[in-house]
């Protein structure tokens, strides 16, 4: 969803436009066709939009009576398509008569004839021009859209907009800058309603919502997490058609609670088993052609707007690519999405595009960025390595083509692949101007540009309880603007050196490997949970040496794994219990352990069940499925504990059968905590 800066900077530029048939030009356009019943007084006559309420009429005599009017402009609904009389060629004219219930525009003899759009029920991408643009709105029967949402993404450069409700049979200036204009860009649209938006500059315009895609869920999903993913999807697909002039057409969009149902869907999609070994922990969905499979938990929008760009990409090479994988260019692919995702989560206000490619080359640098990019052409190649590499990788490669082509270049390429007998060396030579030998080259040499070091550290020493250095771990610093972390592992002695750019952080601590998270670092170096972490600034230089403690020995040390779930899991089943007894239902119960979490929602009787490794586990409850929104955590003998911000909190817990949670009051009283993102001020 946009932020409220956004959302405000789009209101405010809707709502300054002109109306299109103002008091200066009222003189030319009539209140009322001849003939015809006056518009209900509720609507302003002089409306462009005139409905015709009398007998027929010769549409020549009609003329002769107006000189004023130039052309008069009618949908047809027969055709579907608008038809256009003009006084100087009446006897072309596709119609001759005004008949009743006719809708029709005036066309002033002193403005310049309107830009007519035909489009058919696919509806999709539209080009306005500077001036007035006839168009009908071809939403889905029982759409809920508002002016302002259909809008949203051209709102500086439209002037005005009159429409003529379908449902209503009235005219309105939903757009204009009196007091007295209606001016409701709340005002929903309705199918069949007829446009005639006055534009500043050409741009770009989407009825994309048409092809809204076919939802379904699978799983114990939240339905939160549906309606959010339901609002992704119109902000990206509007902002697609608005930058690149695109559209997708039919596809689906499944919403599943667990990796397992992702499985199930690839295989079924695909003919394929998949292959969870190589499934990273972080990662969010997949896409296939028109369908796109998304797990519930990651609400990062790039994860919808990523295999959006697939699914776009797959009906533009017609299927060449999704089934064919293995001989297309990986990192095109790949990076293309990213750098259209990137792109997006800037003009949203998300995370800027500057902060995105700063981390893109973190990464290379980190990993190395000697590899050619033809390591980097099929899956294989792509499960062969670090995946975030390889992504970060391929969005870099991606961004310098745009730069070189143009954005339009990426998905030029695409349709350059649908053509038959183009292979894909040969597409890319059409969509960006050189051969792929050249641009390796090329992008060889400006990869060389990402060496730069990070000119700040933040180091320190790790120490276990009796003051004996540790090694092997790896401690990372995670930007408070969010983004990849930067890491360093600890040598001999204990020590770590991590290099980042000037920001503030908050220290983690984890296995060599990254795979298991013992915790964040506070001030005074003690493990803690997420709330008590302290920020480093590290903005005016090297900061202060650090040292960590390990609340025991380095090999007593019990953490979280973040790479892939244990298995022989042992459910824990109980109940969530009100304060009288009662159980609590829909309430979302969490367990996490030292081999991953599991999550479960009560039923009506307040019972759960949650398979989870046998291991201390940390029983948390809230009103949805946001591991980050809690009420608090399973306790002491059984009382709910909330989460405080000096770190006093509910520890994990070794659990068996028959674990009830008693709630200290009825659920819509307890207070939710976002313990995720609280800390100590540095």
């Amino acid at each position: 969803m946009p932020s409220p800066t956004t959302q405000s900077a789009i209101g405010a530029a809707l709502a300054i436009v002109a109306v299109l048939a103002t008091s200066a030009c009222a003189d030319r356009i009539p209140s009322q066709l001849p003939h015809a019943a006056t518009l209900p007084a509720e609507h302003d006559s002089e409306c462009g939009w005139q409905r015709w309420l009398d007998a027929p009429l010769n549409l020549k005599d009609w003329f002769e009576e107006h000189p004023e009017i130039a052309a008069l402009h009618h949908w047809d609904s027969p055709s579907g398509a608008f038809l256009s009389a003009r006084r100087d060629s009446i006897e072309e004219a596709p119609f001759k008569m005004l008949l009743r219930s006719m809708v029709v525009w005036l066309e002033p003899q002193a403005q310049d004839p309107p830009n007519v759009i035909n489009v058919d029920d696919a509806g999709g991408v539209i080009e306005l021009t500077q001036g007035v643009n006839l168009v009908r709105w071809w939403g889905r029967e029982g759409s809920s859209v508002t002016i302002r949402d259909a809008f949203r993404w051209i709102g500086p450069s439209i002037e005005s907009i009159v429409r003529y409700d379908a449902q209503t049979a009235s005219c309105h200036r939903d757009v204009g800058v009196s007091p007295s204009e209606r001016n409701d860009l709340d005002a929903e649209l309705s199918r069949g309603d007829l446009l005639a938006i006055q534009m500043r500059e050409d741009a770009t315009w989407t009825q994309s919502w048409i092809w809204s895609p076919n939802y379904s869920t699978f799983g114990d999903v939240d339905p939160e997490a549906s309606v959010v993913l339901r609002e992704q999807v119109r902000e990206f697909s509007g902002y697609v058609a608005a930058r690149f002039g695109l559209a997708a057409e039919s596809y689906a969009v499944m919403l599943l609670s667990d990796v397992e149902g992702l499985s199930h869907l690839f295989k079924t999609l695909t003919g394929n088993e998949f292959d969870t070994d190589w499934w990273p922990e972080y990662a969010c969905g997949i896409a296939w052609s028109d369908a796109i499979g998304l797990l519930e938990g990651c609400r990062d929008p790039i994860a919808f707007d990523h295999e959006f760009v697939h699914v776009i990409q797959a009906q533009l090479a017609r299927g060449r690519i999704g089934s064919s994988w293995e001989t297309e260019p990986a990192w095109l692919i790949e990076g293309a999405a990213e750098y259209v995702s990137a792109r997006y989560r800037d003009a949203m206000s998300y995370k800027s595009y500057r902060d995105f490619r700063e981390d893109a080359i973190d990464i290379a640098r980190e990993r190395g960025v000697t590899l050619p990019l033809e390591r980097l052409v099929s899956r294989e190649d792509f499960r062969g390595l670090d995946i975030v590499y390889a992504y970060s990788f391929s969005f870099l490669a991606a961004e310098w083509l745009a730069a070189h082509a143009g954005d339009d270049a990426l998905f030029r390429y695409m349709r350059q692949l649908s053509r038959a007998g183009t292979n894909w060396d040969l597409a890319f030579e059409i969509a960006f101007g050189l051969r792929v030998e050249e641009f390796y080259k090329r992008f060889e040499e400006h990869s060389s540009d990402f060496e730069e070091p990070r000119p700040h550290r933040i180091a320190g020493t790790v120490l276990d309880d009796s003051g004996r250095p540790v090694p092997n771990l790896k401690i990372h610093a995670y930007p408070q603007t969010g983004g990849w972390s930067r890491n360093a592992v600890t040598d001999a002695t204990g020590d770590f050196s991590i290099a980042v750019r000037a920001g503030t952080y908050r220290l983690g601590v984890h296995s060599e490997t990254s795979c298991t998270f013992y915790g964040y670092v506070e001030h005074g170096g003690n493990l803690v949970p997420w709330f008590a972490a302290a920020w480093i600034d590290a903005g005016s230089g090297n900061s202060e040496q650090r040292r960590i403690r390990l609340p025991g020995a380095a090999s007593d040390l019990r953490g979280w794994s973040t790479c892939r779930e244990a298995e022989g899991r042992e459910p824990i089943r109980g109940r969530v219990l009100t304060p009288d007894g009662k159980g609590a239902p829909d309430v979302h119960v969490s367990a996490c352990g030292d081999n991953g979490c599991g999550r479960s929602v009560t039923d009506e009787t307040g019972a759960y069940s949650i398979d989870v490794a046998e291991s201390p586990v940390l029983l948390s409850v809230g009103p949805n499925g946001l591991i980050c929104e809690r009420w608090g955590a399973r306790g002491a003998n059984g009382n709910l504990t909330t989460f405080s911000r000096d770190g006093n909190t509910a520890k994990a817990q070794r659990l068996t059968n028959g674990v009830d949670i008693l709630l200290p009051a009825p659920p819509e009283e307890l207070e939710v905590t976002n313990f995720c993102w609280q800390a100590h001020p540095p």
